[in-house]
């Protein structure tokens, strides 16, 4: 039974999830038929042992790691979002990009007045995005050097030690003009000992494009897998009296 429902229930709808926003009463139809399929009840009224939200928590948590719909939904939307910031030259991006996204600076406000349906769910797809990316530097032309995360060892933009500086935008302004080198001495002026060091270990690649990490993976390349585990883990933390039950005691059980 329970497969079924993780390879058919779950999965027949996948392709309009990875398109659009699944309107919310439409989702709890659907979770209606997939509660009274698991629990073996054809009317309304019927027994629920516990909720939902615990049947699909991760099996480590203590669930049976049911797909939760909305958060299923919201994994494939940041799939779009992804791919809007990765891929300037897709179709998609083209449409959607230059009308919202058209400066294509991944921290700008993406939140617009009398934008479609389809685009106001799409953009809480590309804040995630905002939270788990990452430039990895080989020409330093594309990645801004105070809006960016491409320091290592960094999870958000550095600030300049004088905002006086803030008038170098892009990486590339950091080495040495028709070189693939940096400009030691300029690091001091903008960064302390520290970040610069981390830095100067960089190896430029000036005939290669920079290139966006996904942080979540360990390979670093997008997956819906890593994404809706992430908005699943945030979301699924079982305590008992009080206290958090770490995941290891669900393993060992």
């Amino acid at each position: 039974m329970g497969t079924m429902i993780k390879h058919v229930l779950n999965v027949v709808h996948i392709y309009h999830m990875g398109t659009f926003k699944i309107p919310d009463n439409l989702l709890k139809q659907l979770t209606s038929i997939e509660r009274k399929f698991f629990w073996g009840y054809n009317s309304n009224r019927g027994h629920n042992p516990t909720a939902w939200l615990n049947v699909c928590r991760p099996t480590e948590m203590g669930g049976l790691d049911f797909r939760d719909l909305e958060k299923l939904n919201l994994a494939l939307l940041t799939k779009l979002s992804w791919r809007i910031c990765s891929e300037p030259d897709s179709l998609m991006d083209q449409i959607l990009g230059s009308k919202y996204f058209n400066t294509g600076d991944l921290n700008q406000n993406i939140s617009a007045k009398n934008c479609s349906y389809n685009w106001n769910e799409t953009s809480k797809g590309l804040h995630i995005v905002q939270q788990n990316y990452f430039m990895e530097i080989t020409n330093g032309r594309k990645p801004k050097i105070w809006k960016d995360r491409w320091i290592p060892g960094m999870s958000h933009p550095h600030t300049p030690k004088n905002e006086l500086f803030r008038f170098y935008e892009y990486v590339e302004e950091l080495m040495l003009q028709d070189t693939a080198q940096w400009n030691v001495s300029l690091f001091s002026d903008l960064f302390d000992a520290d970040i610069s060091l981390k830095f100067k270990s960089l190896y430029i690649y000036s005939i290669k494009e920079d290139h966006m990490i996904w942080m979540l993976a360990k390979d670093g390349q997008f997956s819906v897998k890593n994404t809706y585990k992430m908005l699943t883990y945030n979301d699924s933390e079982v305590q008992v009296n009080g206290v958090t039950v770490n995941k290891k005691v669900w393993k060992a059980l």
